[in-house]
């Protein structure tokens, strides 16, 4: 299923090509969280990705202070509290 919805996007955006390798620099990640109080959804539209089609390794490189929340409190906690982005600005996969 995630390997669908990541082909999905990457075809969707701007591809760049380079021989057996395709970068995608418009790709979107988001989250969902269900909490007792208020849920808790965030999107980011900064996030890289590329795949290798000789090797099949595939790479993501998402921005974790480019998140987008409803409210900025959530945004505040996210960083400074869960994923401590000042220490760690980039998430790779």
């Amino acid at each position: 299923m995630k390997a669908c919805l990541f082909l999905t996007l990457l075809l969707q955006y701007p591809i760049l090509s380079f021989g057996q390798r395709f970068v995608s620099f418009e790709s979107e990640t988001s989250f969902f969280s269900s909490a007792p109080l208020e849920d808790i959804r965030a999107i980011n539209r900064s996030a890289v990705s590329a795949i290798d089609f000789e090797t099949g390794e595939v790479v993501f490189s998402v921005p974790i202070n480019k998140f987008e929340f409803r409210k900025s409190l959530m945004k505040e906690r996210f960083n400074d509290k869960y994923m401590e982005s000042e220490q760690f600005p980039i998430a790779f996969f």
